[in-house]
């Protein structure tokens, strides 16, 4: 009697097909599913913090205008303040009137005024004036030769204390018959001479 053979495939010889069928199904999962989508993640991770860097950097800048803003409108505060205290740069006709008036408005009698030229001002030690920056402040020389008393010469002294944008940097004057503050505290002096110095806020 003739055997047959046998055909198909042997149970190891399925099961190793089973696997290499398995191994090539996972593969190609793992390299056209697994593999798009984790490389799709790390560019978004990757993104995401570049997004959250930029935010940071946002948040740095609005908060640093925030900052500039609050000390820029501190400045002009600050500058009011300052800007109060002096007298803003002026022609020279009008600072002749102010200091005419008040010597006049303390009993200097016929005041001649003599005015120079606006000086730009630089604080001692400072470098503006090297490095080419404009000046804060310029000053005014006024001279101013009159007849007064004891009395309207203090006066005047007083008034200019009162004033922070004017001094009086040099005062000469000649005595009467009775002298300066003798007998008669009201005795004319022949003649006064006041220097005063205004400091004026250029305009920045």
């Amino acid at each position: 009697m003739q055997q047959t053979q046998k055909t198909g495939l042997s149970k190891n010889e399925k099961r190793l097909l089973v696997i290499v069928t398995v191994v090539a199904l996972f593969y190609v999962a793992f390299q056209f599913g697994f593999m798009p989508q984790y490389n799709l993640y790390l560019e978004r991770t990757d993104e995401y913090g570049k997004l959250l860097d930029q935010e940071m950097m946002v948040n740095r800048d609005l908060a640093g205008e925030s900052a500039i803003r609050a000390n820029y409108k501190q400045t002009l505060e600050d500058y009011a303040l300052i800007e109060k205290q002096y007298r803003p740069a002026s022609k020279s006709e009008e600072i002749g009137r102010e200091l005419t008036k008040l010597c006049l408005d303390n009993g200097l009698e016929g005041p001649s005024l003599t005015l120079s030229k606006p000086v730009d001002f630089y604080a001692p030690g400072g470098d503006g004036a090297a490095g080419g920056e404009a000046a804060a402040f310029c000053t005014v020389t006024a001279t101013v030769a009159a007849t007064t008393s004891y009395d309207s010469l203090k006066s005047l002294l007083n008034a200019v204390d009162r004033i922070g944008y004017v001094r009086v940097s040099s005062l000469s004057f000649g005595f009467g018959e009775e002298g300066f503050g003798g007998e008669d505290p009201e005795a004319e002096l022949q003649r006064t001479t006041v220097t005063f110095e205004v400091t004026m806020l250029n305009s920045l």
